[in-house]
């Protein structure tokens, strides 16, 4: 297993866009495991958790590790492909903006993921989308979005700590 492993394609970001993955390529990168282990774990069906290993296969994140037979079936262990995975900083034609939009949140997440509580990890929630919004209407979720983290003036200790990373900046057009 390499030490670090670096996502180039954008397409491949879209496979760390999902809180189990994340947590799978954790699993995964202390120990090889199988489809049904992983599921065990996750608490869900094997197909489930199929689907995503596959996704995180394509993205060049996880790959087979060795096969084993067990009562006639062939088991297959998956492990990462590194003990950490960074982003590309040119990963496309980033603007200065969005260079440090991923600093940002490369930095926060790392920091966030090193802190999950395991035990209630399923709790978390990761999306990448894409949003089609004009300035006006960006501005305004960019407000709403700040208005939503501002202190609430609760006192530490009244509930739980949560991480919460936003980013929102334009995008150019493929090919424009």
């Amino acid at each position: 297993m390499k030490r670090i492993h670096t996502v180039r394609h954008p397409e491949d970001f879209k496979a760390l866009a999902d809180a189990r993955r994340i947590r799978m390529l954790g699993w995964l990168a202390r120990e090889a495991l199988t489809v049904t282990q992983l599921a065990d774990k996750l608490g869900e069906l094997p197909a489930t958790v199929h689907h995503h290993v596959k996704m995180l296969e394509r993205a060049g994140l996880v790959e087979l590790a060795h096969t084993r037979e067990k009562s006639g079936i062939l088991e297959k262990y998956y492990r990462a492909v590194a003990e950490r995975i960074v982003a590309d900083h040119e990963v496309g034609e980033l603007t200065e903006p969005a260079a440090i939009a991923l600093d940002a949140a490369g930095g926060a997440l790392r920091a966030g993921l090193n802190r999950l509580d395991a035990d209630r990890a399923d709790l978390a929630y990761i999306a990448v989308e894409e949003l089609a919004l004009t300035r006006q209407q960006a501005r305004e979720l960019a407000g709403r979005l700040g208005e939503a983290l501002a202190p609430s003036g609760g006192t530490p200790g009244n509930g739980d700590r949560w991480l919460a990373l936003f980013v929102l900046y334009p995008v150019r057009e493929e090919g424009g």
